[in-house]
């Protein structure tokens, strides 16, 4: 993709939406005035594509860039120009939550929600105090496997910026033992619990300073998830196919956001007993 020169409608789309999120009958508007002849179908393929490819992300009508695949061209870029002309290249920014400030969204299924739940992650990360980790419970850390690029991902780039990335699980089965290979013990850190923290096994919980995430998963398909955990034992293409069938199964998926202190505070002291903090 040609970002020097935009032509094609994929070019066009990132072009505009490197400006902020474009409701997407709007977006088809300017296409079309800058592109001629260009159909509205031939614009909701291209994003159903860049969506696809996890460029871009929708919510309620609304398009945006990705910002795992931001991260990921910035990166380029960064090197790029280290390599020809020794430049800088500056980081996103957000706006912070007032305390109290609470903010809902739904999905129609998990792997829709884990992207738009992504891109959230990756701004509050960034707006977090640089001296603190993240910090996070999944009942299962099922996303290391269902989607183990784009969590690998999320990793790398938490601890690149000096912070450390600590997860709790809820339970202890042989697949959430899987996982604690993908993290250093140091700047990535891992503990499946012998209890859940948590009563609701449909519950997961990022913090940020002090700016929660909270992820509510249907009830029926957290179940599922949780017995296919208690049943499967290896991590296979077998699993692997059996996994991404509960996965996409049309179940309502909550997101919260919020700036809470007690609460965050309430959870890194639990599980300071677990992790090493750096100093």
């Amino acid at each position: 993709m040609s970002l020097l020169k935009p032509r094609k409608i994929e070019d066009l789309i990132v072009e505009r939406l490197a400006k902020g999120p474009l409701l997407a009958i709007k977006l088809v508007e300017e296409i079309q005035h800058l592109r001629r002849h260009t159909t509205k179908q031939a614009v909701y393929s291209a994003l159903r594509q860049q969506k696809s490819r996890e460029e871009v992300v929708m919510y309620k009508g609304t398009a945006a860039l990705n910002a795992t695949w931001l991260n990921r061209l910035t990166r380029f870029i960064v090197n790029a120009k280290r390599n020809y002309a020794g430049g800088e290249v500056a980081g996103d920014d957000v706006t912070n939550l007032s305390p109290g400030d609470r903010i809902t969204y739904h999905f129609a299924n998990p792997l829709k929600a884990d992207v738009f739940w992504t891109h959230a992650f990756y701004l509050l990360a960034e707006h977090a105090p640089a001296s603190e980790p993240v910090y996070l419970y999944n009942p299962h850390e099922w996303f290391l496997l269902a989607r183990h690029e784009n969590e690998t991902e999320v990793i790398r780039t938490i601890t690149s910026r000096g912070k450390q990335f600590l997860l709790l699980a809820g339970h202890n089965t042989p697949l959430d033992r899987h996982v604690r290979q993908y993290f250093d013990g140091e700047c990535s850190q891992y503990h499946p619990l012998s209890q859940p923290r948590f009563k609701n096994n449909n519950y997961y919980l990022n913090v940020f300073g002090n700016v929660l995430i909270e992820v509510w998963l249907d009830k029926k398909m957290s179940n599922a998830i949780d017995n296919f955990y208690q049943r499967i034992a290896l991590w296979n293409s077998e699993a692997n196919a059996r996994l991404t069938v509960i996965l996409k199964q049309n179940h309502r998926v909550r997101i919260t956001i919020s700036h809470n202190q007690t609460r965050a505070e309430a959870y890194k002291k639990f599980c300071h007993k677990f992790f090493h903090l750096q100093k």
